[in-house]
């Protein structure tokens, strides 16, 4: 079976979310074990200090392996991919640039494992850092820095800042989460003043880079408005946003150790760093699939104007009911080669899905805010609103495939769109068996709870990521505009969730409204959503 050329883009941009999420570990891992875990190591009590190091050694070693497997995958796809749609002979697809610059990446995460598994004296740090940087041109090299014609140095220089920020930050809350586990109440304050001062450096040189790069690669207003990449440069600020007030919060924490000598608000709000931190480096592998906005801007009538963007976002009545099956366009290989437009009775039919799963999405959210008050034992079922929600779903998602339409099932799951539209379908099942489970007492075990915060995760990190087979890059991004929006509700939803199962105290009571309301607002954008 062959692989078609965009379900292979979509898996490669998967891959290199995987890529960046495991290059920023090895480096944030580094970046810790040179600023924080050797200078204290003499000063931590107990052996803590040893333990730190090797832990830290060997996470971080780890880091590098996986960078080299994700890497190796990449290569692979890419491989398969030129060999079908190019015809490229193995040692000619070899030569691509891009594919050359990742295999440095995998050589350089490997690198860096070996060398932390038997790092002893200078040399074998001076090694290791330059498999890191390697890794990081390898990452650097294949972005649209490197792609610039005016100012390649400068851009891939502010890259290279926010890249390097964004790794000691968020690459790094993890190893300051094993710091906080292998030392006693005056080493955890240690260790937490110590890695503040180091993220605050990092957000630092990540805020630089990312205004240079904002601003060159953005152009003008219009054309940042008006894009696609525009929409997700501001989907990855808020949710960058929302990492600065969780750092903020740890920052505070630090300071008043003494009221939390443990620092367990601190612990379980750097897990929610870590999740937003990677869902953040999604985004950016997904933006790195758009053209920059100021490249756009070339064609203006790419660009969604103010006034267009208004009165698709402005609410109207949703549409319930929907255009007969019949006149749903049924896609041959010929349509299907040729990225066939929608016709208006293929929009209705989405539409008419989008505003039913907002009702039931709705619905379930007034449920779970009814539970919440404590006043109604029997709202607890809400979460079998999700198998209603995944049957209508499997029904008439895909309208022209079976059960509906002529197209055998499995086919189109070729189709990036359809497959993605699938996979969410698939989330609802156990979204739903697992919270009602856990809602009714059935199943209580600490992992069947927290089924419902990483699917719900996972599915607002799919819908970021998510792609529209549109020929109209416009209209592909009026309904980005309604998409980015329900992903970063998605993701908040889930590590709200997160933070009210393994929190204590104030976060706990903040969390458990925050979610539903996640769920509120998902609705509110399901009914509004339109594709004309």
């Amino acid at each position: 079976m062959t692989l078609p050329a965009d379900l292979a883009a979509f898996i490669t941009m998967l891959l290199r979310g995987c890529q960046l999420a495991a290059q920023s570990l090895l480096i944030g891992g580094l970046a810790f074990l040179l600023l924080l875990a050797r200078p204290l190591a003499p000063a931590l009590p107990d052996g803590a200090g040893a333990q730190l190091l090797d832990k830290s050694k060997l996470w971080a070693g780890r880091a590098g392996l996986l960078l080299a497997v994700v890497g190796a995958l990449d290569v692979g796809i890419n491989l398969v991919n030129l060999n079908q749609t190019l015809g490229l002979s193995l040692r000619e697809a070899l030569g691509a640039e891009f594919i050359a610059w990742t295999a440095l990446a995998v050589v350089g995460g490997l690198t860096a494992w070996l060398w932390l598994r038997t790092l002893r004296g200078p040399l074998a740090a001076i090694l290791l850092l330059g498999s890191t940087a390697a890794a990081l041109a390898a990452a650097l090299m294949s972005s649209h820095a490197s792609a610039r014609l005016d100012g390649r140095l400068f851009y891939m220089s502010a890259d290279a800042l926010h890249q390097l920020g964004a790794a000691i930050w968020i690459g790094g809350i993890p190893f300051m989460l094993l710091g906080l586990g292998v030392t006693g109440p005056a080493g955890k304050a240690m260790v937490g003043t110590r890695f503040s001062q180091m993220s605050m450096g990092a957000v630092a040189i990540l805020a630089i880079g990312a205004l240079i790069m904002g601003i060159g690669y953005s152009g003008s207003w219009a054309a940042f408005v008006g894009t696609a990449y525009g929409a997700m440069m501001t989907t990855k600020l808020f949710l960058l946003g929302v990492l600065l007030a969780m750092g903020l919060m740890n920052l505070l924490t630090t300071h008043g150790s003494n009221d939390d000598p443990d620092m367990f608000r601190l612990r379980r709000f750097a897990e929610v760093e870590i999740g937003i931190g990677i869902a953040v480096m999604f985004i950016g592998a997904s933006l790195a699939t758009q053209p920059p906005a100021a490249d756009q801007a070339l064609d203006p009538a790419s660009l969604a104007s103010f006034h267009e963007i208004v009165e698709r976002m402005t609410p109207t009545v949703p549409r319930l009911v929907g255009p007969s099956h019949d006149l749903v366009t049924i896609p041959t290989d010929q349509l299907v080669a040729s990225n066939f437009e929608s016709s208006d009775a293929d929009k209705a039919w989405s539409e008419v899905n989008h505003h039913w799963a907002g009702l039931f999405l709705l619905t379930l959210a007034a449920l779970a805010l009814l539970e919440r008050t404590g006043r109604a034992p029997w709202a607890r079922n809400w979460p079998l609103m999700f198998l209603l929600l995944a049957a209508m779903l499997f029904v008439r998602s895909d309208p022209e495939s079976w059960p509906l339409g002529p197209i055998p099932f499995w086919t189109r799951f070729m189709d990036p769109e359809v497959m993605q539209h699938r996979l969410v379908m698939l989330l609802l099942v156990p979204f739903g068996v697992f919270e009602w489970a856990v809602r009714t007492g059935r199943l209580t075990r600490n992992w069947a709870k927290m089924v419902f915060p990483a699917l719900c995760v996972l599915g607002g990190t799919l819908l970021l990521a998510h792609t529209h087979s549109l020929t109209d890059v416009k209209q592909s991004y009026l309904i980005e505009l309604n998409h980015l929006p329900m992903g970063a509700c998605g993701i908040l939803a889930g590590w709200a969730r997160w933070l009210e199962l393994r929190g204590r105290g104030w976060p706990v009571r903040m969390a458990s409204w925050i979610w539903p309301i996640c769920f509120v607002m998902i609705g509110l954008l399901l009914l509004d959503y339109r594709e004309s």
